[in-house]
C-alpha cells in the first residue's frame, strides 16, 4: 500500500512539472536589430539532438531565473540557427551576473555570465556570423591537417573515426554548423568543414587554427634535411618554433624561464617535453 501511494506521488509530481506554464516571451518593439553595434552569432546546432530536447546545456534562459525550471528553457528547435547579438551590459545584468541577448526577431533571452561553458570568450552555442562566412570562403579551396590532440577524422559513415594524418591535402566541399555529438575540449566550441581528402574520404575538421593550415606550411627557402623531417614527423635539434608544431601541434602549456643564455621556454606535451632558448629546440625528452 505505502508503495502504491509513493508511485502515486511521483507521477503527480511529474504531470505537476510537466503542466507547468512556460515563462512569457519577451519582445521588444522596434528593436532597430540591424543597427546594433555587437557581433552577430548563430545559434548552432547538434546533429545528436531532437527538435524536443531542451536547447544545449540550458546556458539560454527566457527570464534570469537560472534554476533548471523547464518551463523558463527553451526546446532545440525554438533557438537552432536562430540570429542574435549580445547587447551591452546594463545594471541589472551586472548585478545578475548575465548577458542580455536579442535575437534577429526581437526577442530578448538571457545568458548566464560566466558561463561554466564558456572558453577564451566563446560560447558554445555561438557561431560568429562573420567566423561562418570565413570558413564558407574556403569551400573549394585546399587546407593542410594540423597534428593536434585529436588523431583522428569524423566521417559521414555514423560518425565513424578516419586516422588523421601530417599535412593531409584536404579539399573543403562544405561547412557543417554544428557540434558532433557530445564535443569536448576546444572541438566543443566550434563547427566544422567537410573536405575530401585525396582518396575522396569525405571527413570533418573543426573549424580552429590548432586543426588545419590555409597554407602548406613548408617553405622552401628551409633547408632539405629539415624539410624532409617534417614531412616524416621528426624532429631536429635546431629546428626553429615554426618547424617544430608543424611536427608537434601546439604545446598544452608553456613555462617560461630567464637565464644568463637567454629565454628558455619549456613545452609541455602529454608525453613528453620540449626546451628552446629564444627560437632553437635545444632538446626532446620522454614523459
Amino acid at each position: 500500500m505505502k508503495k502504491t501511494i509513493l508511485a502515486t506521488s511521483i507521477i503527480s509530481v511529474i504531470l505537476t512539472g510537466c503542466a507547468s506554464p512556460s515563462a512569457p516571451i519577451i519582445i521588444v518593439p522596434n528593436c532597430d536589430y540591424e543597427n546594433i553595434n555587437s557581433k552577430e552569432f548563430i545559434l548552432k546546432g547538434n546533429n545528436f539532438t531532437k527538435n524536443d530536447s531542451v536547447y544545449s546545456y540550458g546556458s539560454l534562459a527566457k527570464t534570469r531565473d537560472f534554476s533548471f525550471k523547464l518551463y523558463n528553457r527553451f526546446l532545440y528547435s525554438e533557438l537552432v540557427n536562430k540570429k542574435g547579438k549580445v547587447l551591452p551590459q546594463s545594471k541589472e545584468d551586472y548585478e545578475t551576473k548575465t548577458k542580455t541577448v536579442l535575437l534577429s526577431n526581437c526577442q530578448k533571452v538571457f545568458m548566464l555570465e560566466p558561463s561554466p561553458y564558456q572558453r577564451e570568450g566563446k560560447f558554445e552555442d555561438f557561431i560568429y556570423t562573420e567566423d561562418l562566412s570565413l570558413a564558407r570562403s574556403l569551400i573549394g579551396t585546399t587546407i593542410y591537417s594540423r597534428k593536434s590532440e585529436f588523431s583522428n577524422y569524423l566521417t559521414e559513415e555514423k560518425w565513424q573515426e578516419f586516422p588523421k594524418g601530417t599535412l593531409d591535402e584536404l579539399t573543403v566541399v562544405d561547412v557543417e554548423p554544428s557540434t558532433m555529438g557530445h564535443s569536448v575540449g576546444y572541438q566543443g566550441d566550434t563547427f566544422y568543414l567537410l573536405a575530401k581528402t585525396k582518396n575522396d574520404k569525405k571527413v570533418y575538421v573543426p573549424f580552429n587554427e590548432r586543426e588545419f593550415y590555409y597554407k602548406y606550411p613548408i617553405k622552401e627557402t628551409w633547408d632539405i634535411k629539415t624539410q624532409d623531417a617534417i614531412k616524416k614527423g621528426e624532429l631536429l635539434i635546431g629546428m626553429t618554433k615554426e618547424q617544430t608544431t608543424i611536427v608537434t601541434g601546439m604545446p598544452e602549456k608553456i613555462n617560461r624561464t630567464t637565464t644568463s643564455y637567454g629565454i628558455y621556454e619549456f613545452w609541455i606535451f602529454k608525453n613528453f617535453y620540449l626546451s628552446f632558448l629564444g627560437n632553437e629546440l635545444k632538446s626532446h625528452i620522454s614523459k
